[in-house]
């Protein structure tokens, strides 16, 4: 019984390249999830292309709202003659308490960037699951601030920051990722769950 067991174990693990068995007795404690690399390749690489992308324009978008001398240039941003970021820059939505509001943008970006990393590392379900909730929460976070600052930027500017529209695909581009990402660790969770379920049914003799 214990050989059969051991064969349903191995189908299940080569179906999840994310768990590994330990050799020894079978028993719950021997099924680890020892990291997600495999699993969420994919859908992390694309996160990571939409996060860098992010970072940089974010951070082109710091420069020219809070070191205007030394971004000078339009960057594509004009449209008619006029640069669509500096107007924003210079209205009175540009900061938000006090904060240019490109900032929070390029802190969102960097530590999605660092859950990214951390859930590609992790070397257990709890931890993976914690962090890729954690994603998932930062980019709906992400996307409902977007919303908002989409609606400021097509609606009230006179002329719409082009820069601050590219970062909005990133943000929706995350999101994806990390939806994505949550779906695979749910499946993974389950069929893990299904083959720990199983041990207890067999002998340790």
């Amino acid at each position: 019984m214990q050989a059969v067991l051991l064969a349903l174990i191995k189908i299940k693990t080569a179906q999840s390249p994310t768990a590994i068995l330990y050799p020894g007795p079978v028993s719950r404690k021997k099924v680890v999830l020892m990291n997600a690399r495999s699993t969420f390749r994919t859908p992390a690489m694309v996160g990571f292309a939409f996060v860098l992308i992010g970072i940089g324009l974010a951070a082109l978008l710091v420069c020219k709202h809070v070191f205007p001398e030394l971004c000078k240039g339009s960057y594509g941003c004009t449209i008619d003659g006029v640069d669509g970021c500096q107007e924003l820059a210079q209205s009175k939505y540009a900061k938000i308490l006090g904060i240019p509001i490109a900032l929070p943008g390029l802190l969102y970006y960097c530590t999605s960037f660092f859950l990214l990393g951390m859930i590609m590392r992790a070397d257990t379900k709890q931890k993976i699951s914690g962090l890729v909730s954690a994603f998932l929460s930062l980019a709906i976070f992400g996307l409902i601030f977007d919303v908002y600052l989409g609606y400021i930027n097509f609606f009230k500017l006179v002329v719409y920051c082009r820069l601050c529209a590219y970062t909005y695909i990133c943000t929706a581009g995350l999101l994806a990722s990390a939806l994505w990402i949550y779906m695979l660790n749910k499946k993974e969770n389950k069929e893990t769950g299904s083959v720990l379920a199983a041990a207890p049914a067999v002998g340790m003799g």
